[in-house]
């Protein structure tokens, strides 16, 4: 099996939510490029293992594998669904500073999106407000989804009136 095949094999396991074939796929494969390890990485997060993700992340590191802009918002993910604040923090930051990768409005959308499953909601509504970029749908709705989760009213009417 060649990367490619490798890659979209797992992609596709773990898409259809078999992420234990879609890891037997990724541990099988001789060859591994930033994309396997992005489809796994993502695999694992889509699929509620964020910690599992984040372990993953450290290992391809470790595997002297670049990351990317897809690796980063797959791994951003897996710290919202494990709930990991300061990890995903400490990610952003060395997407940033340690790679050099201007954050995208995914990026921007998953930090919005950790702060507000994890209850900091203020922290949530600063980092939108001190974005570099006009904050889209994708952060807003984020947010609001948080509110709704931790019952914040006067958050939500203040996005509301954004």
């Amino acid at each position: 099996m060649n990367v490619t095949l490798g890659s979209a094999l797992l992609d596709m396991y773990a898409k259809c939510g078999d992420i234990n074939m879609a890891m037997e796929v990724f541990w099988g494969m001789k060859e591994k490029n930033v994309y396997t390890w992005s489809a796994a990485i993502g695999g694992l997060a889509m699929n509620g293992y964020g910690d599992k993700c984040v372990e993953l992340y450290g290992r391809m590191r470790h595997e002297d594998v670049m990351p990317n802009e897809v690796t980063f918002t797959s791994v951003l993910k897996g710290c919202s669904v494990a709930g990991l604040v300061e990890e995903g923090c400490k990610l952003f930051e060395s997407m940033i500073n340690g790679f050099g990768m201007e954050p995208q409005l995914e990026h921007y959308g998953c930090m919005v999106d950790l702060y507000g499953l994890s209850g900091c909601l203020e922290e949530a509504l600063n980092f939108i407000y001190s974005m570099p970029i006009q904050p889209h749908a994708g952060a807003w709705g984020a947010l609001l989804k948080a509110c709704k989760l931790y019952n914040n009213v006067e958050i939500a009417e203040q996005v509301c009136f954004m």
